[in-house]
């Protein structure tokens, strides 16, 4: 399989090394990551500069733009207009549970590759409970079931997959999306010459969910797989037309 791999954290990460040291021994992977690092940066489109590629090893490309530019302009150039079999986007530093795949630059790459009638997996990791990143084992869970999440992504349907940090998983679950409120914090500085400043990071996150959701699994120590929509989906059936005034 023609894989494109790539992330939100940059080329340095851990997560995308460890994925691609594991992928490449079974399938043909180029990975084209950020040369910075890009988290929460959502689906942002470099428009009217320049991305710049630059090549650090056999297969292995930093990208002076966003996650989404990775996968567009990386098909473009790299890959010459033929387009891979897969775009796999992660391991993530942290998870994107919920209402986070809003917020994602991981899941933005993932969803620009359905975009391009290419199947698109994003594959986050929470850190454990004492701080650790163990990538090996979700890795590995990625390769072993790559052809069946492959095919789970599909028209307008991308593949979200958590997991909390562990040396092993027992269970993978089919997960709905969860609910999170974003309780953040902002500060105000002010300098001595009138500036003003905006600081903002922080705060709580309250998470709703319905049992079944990748909240619920992920804390019970399991895999989720969500299914997402890549484009806002209007259920008809149960919409009613306003009435506007002119």
């Amino acid at each position: 399989m023609k894989i494109l791999l790539t992330n939100d954290d940059g080329y340095g990460s851990a997560g995308i090394q460890t994925l691609f040291e594991l992928l490449e021994g079974k399938h043909e992977v180029v990975m084209i990551a950020p040369h910075i690092d890009r988290s929460a940066i959502s689906h942002a489109i470099t428009m009217n500069d320049p991305i710049e590629f630059i090549k650090k090893e056999k297969n292995m490309y930093t990208c002076s733009g966003t996650p989404v530019d990775c996968v567009a302009a990386g098909i473009m150039s790299i890959f010459n207009g033929e387009k891979p079999d897969l775009v796999l986007s992660g391991i993530n530093c942290g998870g994107n549970l919920g209402t986070d795949i809003v917020f994602s630059g991981t899941v933005a790459a993932a969803r620009q590759a359905v975009m391009h009638a290419i199947p698109g997996i994003a594959v986050s990791l929470m850190q454990s409970d004492n701080g650790d990143y163990n990538f090996d084992a979700l890795a590995n869970f990625v390769l072993q079931n790559l052809d069946t999440l492959a095919k789970m992504s599909y028209f307008d349907v991308l593949v979200n997959i958590n997991a909390k940090s562990a040396p092993s998983y027992s269970h993978a679950s089919f997960a709905s999306i969860s609910r999170r409120i974003f309780k953040s914090k902002g500060e105000i500085i002010t300098h001595a010459e009138g500036k003003k400043q905006f600081l903002y990071g922080g705060g709580t996150i309250e998470t709703e969910n319905d049992g079944t959701s990748d909240w619920d699994i992920v804390m019970n120590g399991g895999i989720s797989v969500s299914q997402v929509y890549a484009q806002p989906v209007l259920d008809k059936k149960t919409s009613e037309s306003p009435i506007f005034k002119f």
